[in-house]
């Protein structure tokens, strides 16, 4: 056995350290066994994590296609679908809420983006759009106090991601600014 020692003291490094109590051994925390493979594959995606990507950026594609085509029910189903495949997906949640947005579900756009993904008002260039489609809601609920301030926070992300290096697409407040 191993043996280390420090000024007059010394302690077998090999031997099993003694038991908490009389004839029980310690059992052995699941970290210790999970720890190294973590380390060893930090910064790896597991496959199955891209698959589940993959999958679901083809979810929001379609849905997007079936968005153009006016097949809102068939787009909201598939944007649920992507969203369980990859909760925060910027993409699903923006396409879901003007899927919400269409079909004058005001009060579950505003519940979609403020408490259910919240992160979509801080994710660029997402944010912007997000903020829009807010806007459009009170609109449409004559709401106009907090239309306005959903709309200037909008227009105030796109000019600040204008100047960075992602790029918004300012499609969503054409015709909005007057």
């Amino acid at each position: 056995a191993a043996r280390l020692g420090t000024g007059t003291s010394s302690f077998d490094v090999t031997s099993k350290p003694p038991p908490a109590h009389p004839g029980q051994d310690l059992p052995k925390h699941p970290a210790t066994e999970v720890l190294p493979a973590a380390i060893s594959n930090a910064g790896q995606h597991p496959p199955e994590n891209k698959q589940r990507r993959k999958d679901a950026a083809a979810k929001v594609h379609t849905a997007l296609q079936s968005e153009k085509q006016g097949l809102f029910r068939q787009a909201f189903q598939q944007c649920r679908e992507a969203l369980e495949l990859e909760p925060d997906l910027p993409d699903a949640v923006l396409c879901t809420a003007r899927m919400q947005l269409a079909n004058g579900c005001t009060s579950r756009v505003a519940k979609l983006l403020h408490k259910e993904h919240p992160k979509v008002l801080k994710q660029k260039p997402h944010c912007v759009e997000a903020y829009a489609i807010l806007a459009a809601a009170c609109e449409s609920t004559g709401d106009w106090d907090d239309a306005v301030a959903h709309l200037e926070q909008s227009v105030k992300l796109a000019a600040v991601q204008a100047t960075g290096s992602v790029k918004p697409s300012l499609d969503v407040l054409q015709g909005r600014l007057a």
